[in-house]
């Protein structure tokens, strides 16, 4: 007898065959929402993760330091996990997200974050009144110098009390590498060379309208920015600090109002009505000038303990404060969220790992990882920053508020 196959159910097995065998090559998505990588965390820290897939979860958890702490039996989107970090040792941390479907595709997402007290300054211990409105500050191993509108106050980091006054009004502080002096330009006719020694300035080297300066890292050439009333222009002026004599010009619509920065050959300079960077070669003195278009206007800039990178940061909290690689002069990474108005409103730890910026709209310090290219913490003040730096032992942080003339010191806790 023949067979003949019932074609009722020919379409039903072919269909079974190929549902039945489909198979999925997408992995899930899992990425850790907080805390951003880098951070620094004390106390209790919700860890949460995102974990989906397009067909079905078959396991998702959460790691950290190679322990299992939460799985997501119920496989729901979202998994949270509350993590007492104070019984953690004190250092750097690995969390993982996990996720695999039941197609064996698997994913993860993995941070590292600081667990204890921050590895910077952060706890304010001390308010300052100053005899004055402060509009630069720096610092080198023994002092700290305050260029207020009247004067320059000196305070020893010790006694964090106020030694001395020198009656010069200026606009910028520069300290040489080898801390032997501190270069100083008033605005109007002169740099000032002060010796850190005596505190006494013992030159006035006589400069047309100078403006924001810097110094190339050997201490032999400081940078200059100058108003040439001749030309209507502005010029980038070169002074041979072994004779003190102008040695190279160059004339360009550079703005005048915030800092400048030298960094692997090159002067950086924040041009803020055209939201550009101009890169000056100055190493060896050339005319060639290189522009970075960023997307807002630069306030502040700062050159990495590297020279490899230069940190800028704008009015916007979005770019927030651009990388820039001074190899090619590319923006590498953007930190979103700080807002800065202003000229020396950044610093770095000496180990290079943390970037402090001061934002004066809203009265914060914002502390961002240089690695991860993120804000990991900040510091609300009574009064809005302007300026700041961190001492040389990356123990103290003092901050400036022109608005209440005080300035407020921090300590490592």
């Amino acid at each position: 007898m023949n067979f003949r196959p019932d074609l009722r159910y020919l379409g039903f097995f072919l269909l079974f065959a190929i549902v039945g065998c489909r198979t999925d090559s997408e992995t899930p998505e899992v990425t850790i929402l907080q805390p951003a990588d880098g951070a620094v965390l004390a106390g209790t820290t919700q860890v949460v993760v995102l974990v989906k897939d397009d067909q079905e979860l078959a396991v998702a958890d959460i790691t950290i330091d190679n322990e299992v702490v939460y799985v997501n039996d119920s496989l729901d989107t979202i998994m949270t996990f509350s993590w007492d970090t104070y019984q953690e040792i004190e250092g750097y941390h690995s969390v993982i997200g996990y996720g695999r479907d039941k197609f064996e595709n698997e994913a993860a997402d993995t941070i590292t974050v600081f667990c204890g007290k921050p590895p910077y300054p952060d706890s304010l211990i001390l308010e300052i009144v100053l005899s004055g409105e402060p509009r630069v500050i720096t610092a080198d191993a023994s002092y700290l110098y305050i260029a207020t509108a009247d004067n320059i106050q000196i305070l020893d980091l010790v006694t964090n009390e106020i030694v001395k006054t020198i009656d010069v009004r200026v606009i910028d502080l520069d300290i040489t590498s080898t801390r032997e002096y501190l270069y100083a330009p008033n605005g109007s006719n002169y740099l000032y060379r002060i010796d850190l020694n005596s505190h006494d300035v013992v030159d006035s080297i006589l400069i047309s309208d100078p403006r924001q300066g810097c110094l190339h890292t050997l201490d032999t050439i400081y940078y200059q920015l100058t108003v040439d009333q001749l030309i209507d222009s502005n010029s980038l002026t070169f002074i041979n600090l072994n004779n003190d004599s102008v040695v190279y010009t160059i004339a360009d619509s550079f703005d005048l109002s915030y800092d400048i920065a030298f960094a692997n050959r090159q002067v950086y300079i924040p041009v803020y009505s055209l939201s550009q960077i101009f890169a000056v070669t100055v190493d060896p003195p050339s005319s060639d000038i290189e522009v970075i278009d960023i997307d807002a206007r630069p306030a502040s800039i700062l050159s990495a303990n590297s020279q490899q990178q230069v940190f800028v940061a704008t009015e916007l909290d979005t770019p927030g404060i651009i990388i820039i690689s001074t190899g090619n002069n590319s923006i590498t990474d953007t930190i979103q969220g700080p807002v800065v108005n202003d000229g020396h409103a950044l610093d770095l730890t000496p180990d290079g790992n943390y970037l402090f910026a001061a934002d004066e709209d809203n009265s914060m310090v914002w502390i961002c990882q240089v690695d991860a290219g993120a804000v990991i913490d900040s510091i609300e003040l009574a009064s809005p920053p302007n300026c700041l730096v961190i001492t040389e032992d990356a123990q103290t942080l003092y901050v400036t508020s022109r608005t209440s003339n005080r300035l407020y010191v921090f300590k490592k806790r």
